[in-house]
């Protein structure tokens, strides 16, 4: 049986994980690749492989709906999935962001 999203957070790879995404220079980091059009996952996904390792592809979608839910706080939502991710992070594809406009809702 698959772990959910929230039993993932509570795992020793959730918390590593989660570690890296509140860091504030990391979601800085999340946040500008989203402004300039890249997978904010990208940001991020060289620092998992290192501390954390490799991750199955069900807790690679924990880490992306994570990104996901991080991202919505700093006003922005995903805009297309399935982007191309530079070469050497934990993730091959990962979701693009752009800005929530005022008055939508994410």
């Amino acid at each position: 049986m698959m772990a959910s999203f929230d039993d993932f957070k509570a795992t020793k790879k959730g918390v590593a994980v989660g570690a890296i995404l509140f860091d504030h220079d990391w979601q800085v980091e999340m946040v500008c690749l989203a402004k300039h059009g890249l997978p904010p996952a990208q940001a991020v996904g060289a620092e998992i492989l290192k501390r954390v390792g490799a991750l199955n592809d069900t807790e690679k979608q924990h880490v992306g709906r994570w990104i996901r839910d991080i991202l919505a706080t700093k006003g922005f939502k995903p805009i297309s999935k399935g982007a191309r991710v530079a070469a050497g992070n934990l993730f091959s594809r990962a979701a693009l962001y752009g800005r929530i406009e005022a008055g939508e809702n994410a």
